[in-house]
């Protein structure tokens, strides 16, 4: 994962003159072409997996002819996939906030129908309900959670802003490179 990484950014200094003579030095050193292989054609059967043996299988996969390549990304679409991935993991936090509050309620006998918005819309008459199902402390506990799940819906509206912000014509790319588009 990590030579992908420096792949691109390999690829990315290759595009800038300013750097053309550093890596005509770098580049044939390192048996690197400048095209990112396809990883899923890359195999390390050597032993143990480690990054000298992945770097390795690298180095000579590029070397064969039948050696498929994929298009190196552009920053736009660099970033867009960033903005996916932390998106990606908000939304699991979110998710996990959520099933820890249903749990606390069930533990205590509590049922709230499947759901973010039955859950949501009765967060509030079971916090100030005095049923004695709930101490104060998982009172306060889940009101706590509750803060939590606001703040993730917050950040995660402010990340799918910044996707939108993103070219199209970056997204589109970026699509069709992942082989959603056909």
């Amino acid at each position: 994962m990590f030579l992908r990484c420096f792949a691109t950014w390999l690829a990315s200094l290759r595009r800038q003159d300013s750097n053309a003579i550093l890596l005509r030095c770098i580049s044939p050193l390192m048996g690197w072409p400048g095209r990112a292989p396809a990883l899923q054609d890359v195999k390390s059967c050597k032993g143990h997996k480690n990054d000298y043996r992945d770097a390795e299988a690298i180095a000579e996969a590029v070397q064969r002819p039948t050696m498929h390549f994929v298009a190196i990304k552009t920053p736009e679409q660099m970033d867009l996939l960033a903005l996916h991935r932390v998106r990606s993991r908000l939304v699991s936090q979110r998710t996990g906030v959520i099933n820890q509050i249903r749990g606390f309620l069930i533990e205590r006998g509590i049922i709230v129908r499947h759901g973010v918005v039955p859950l949501r819309r009765a967060l509030p008459d079971i916090l100030s309900s005095n049923t004695g199902a709930l101490s104060p402390r998982i009172v306060n506990l889940i009101a706590e959670l509750v803060q939590d799940w606001r703040r993730l819906d917050e950040r995660i509206a402010a990340v799918s802003v910044g996707c939108a912000r993103i070219p199209m014509m970056a997204r589109s790319k970026l699509l069709h490179f992942r082989g959603l588009i056909h």
